[in-house]
C-alpha cells in the first residue's frame, strides 16, 4: 500500500469520527391528549428553522431521532387546521449523548360564541302549587289549599344541554280542612267557621335539568326542560288554625316532624314548567290529620344571571 493512500484512508477515518462525534440521539417521550382537534408535534432546527420531524399524535408515543446533528433545537405542537401553537420547548443535542425530553400536555378545547354564557349562573323562580287530600283519598279531611313561594338556584355551566342544579327558597302553604272535624277538642257550642294548616319552611333542593336548546346562549331561550330532583322543607312555622264565630280561635303549635323530605319532577318549556311533588313521609303528629302527601303547580323561571 502506497504512502498516498494510507493518508487517504486515514483522512477518511478522521471525517468518520469527526462525524460520529459531532451527532447524538434525541428522544421525546410525549403523552398528548387532545379533544376534538387533531394536533401536530414538529422538530425544528434552531439554525435554520428547518423542520427535522413531523408527526401527529393523539396518544402516548415516542419519536427517536438518532444521529441528529449536535446542535440547538425547537420542539412545538399545534393545532393541524389552524396552526395555533400550544407548547414550545428549545432542545439542546449534545454529541455523543442521547437527550431525552418528557412531555405530558393535555388540551381540552371549547368554542363557544360572544353570545354564550360562561362561569356560574343562576335563576329564579316563582312557584304556585295546588293540593287536594281527596285526589289522594275520598275520604280526606282536606278540601284544597294552595302553596306559594320562590326559589333562587346556581350552577357552573359546563354543557349547553344538561346541568346539575343546586337552590333553596321559601314557601307557605295554606291548607283548608273540611268534614268531620271531631278530633280537635273545640266546645259544643262553637260553630267552625275555617280550620286549616298554615306552614311556612325554607326549603334546599338538588336537580338535574335537561334542555332542548344550547342553555349557555345569553338570548335564545333553553326551550324545552325537564328537570327531576329532591327537596327538603325545613319548618320555620306551622300550626293548627280553627276559627268560630264571635272571634273565637283554636291553635295548635309542635305538632309536626322535620321530616319534609320530597322528590319532584318539572316539564315545561321555558319560561313556564308543570311540577309534581310526593312527600316520602309522615309529617303531622298527634291526633291531628296527616296533610296531603302530593302538590302539583306551575313554576316561571325568572332571569338568567351570570358572573
Amino acid at each position: 500500500m502506497t504512502f498516498r493512500n494510507l493518508f487517504s484512508l486515514l483522512l477518511i477515518f478522521i471525517s468518520f469520527r469527526t462525524v460520529a462525534q459531532s451527532t447524538g440521539t434525541l428522544i421525546i417521550f410525549h403523552e398528548l391528549r387532545f379533544e376534538g382537534a387533531a394536533y401536530t408535534m414538529k422538530v425544528y432546527n434552531h439554525a435554520d428553522s428547518s423542520v427535522v420531524a413531523t408527526r401527529t399524535y393523539d396518544c402516548q408515543e415516542e419519536m427517536q431521532l438518532d444521529s441528529i446533528e449536535e446542535g440547538k433545537y425547537r420542539l412545538e405542537v399545534r393545532e393541524t387546521n389552524s396552526n395555533r401553537l400550544f407548547f414550545s420547548r428549545e432542545i439542546t443535542v449534545f454529541a455523543n449523548d442521547i437527550t431525552r425530553l418528557y412531555v405530558d400536555l393535555d388540551i381540552s378545547e371549547t368554542r363557544d360564541s360572544a353570545d354564550s354564557l360562561s362561569g356560574r349562573t343562576g335563576d329564579g323562580e316563582f312557584n304556585l302549587g295546588y293540593q287536594n287530600g281527596r285526589l289522594q283519598s275520598p275520604n280526606s279531611v282536606f278540601r284544597s289549599g294552595f302553596m306559594i313561594g320562590m326559589g333562587l338556584h346556581s350552577w357552573k355551566i359546563k354543557h349547553r344541554h344538561f346541568a346539575s342544579i343546586f337552590g333553596f327558597g321559601f314557601n307557605y302553604h295554606y291548607i283548608k280542612i273540611a268534614g268531620d272535624t271531631s278530633f280537635i277538642a273545640a266546645p259544643v257550642s262553637y260553630k267552625k267557621t275555617e280550620e286549616a294548616y298554615h306552614y311556612l319552611n325554607a326549603h334546599l333542593d338538588y336537580k338535574v335539568r335537561l334542555c332542548s336548546r344550547n342553555q349557555k346562549s345569553k338570548t335564545s331561550p333553553p326551550g324545552f326542560i325537564a328537570e327531576v330532583g329532591a327537596i327538603y322543607n325545613f319548618p320555620l312555622y306551622f300550626r293548627y288554625r280553627g276559627n268560630y264565630e264571635g272571634n273565637k280561635i283554636i291553635q295548635a303549635w309542635g305538632i309536626h316532624q322535620f321530616t319534609d323530605f320530597r322528590a319532584f319532577v318539572n316539564v315545561g318549556y321555558y319560561p313556564f314548567l308543570f311540577f309534581y311533588d310526593y312527600r316520602l313521609s309522615d309529617f303531622v303528629i298527634g291526633k291531628y290529620p296527616e296533610m296531603p302527601r302530593s302538590t302539583f303547580g306551575i313554576r316561571i323561571l325568572l332571569a338568567t344571571i351570570s358572573n
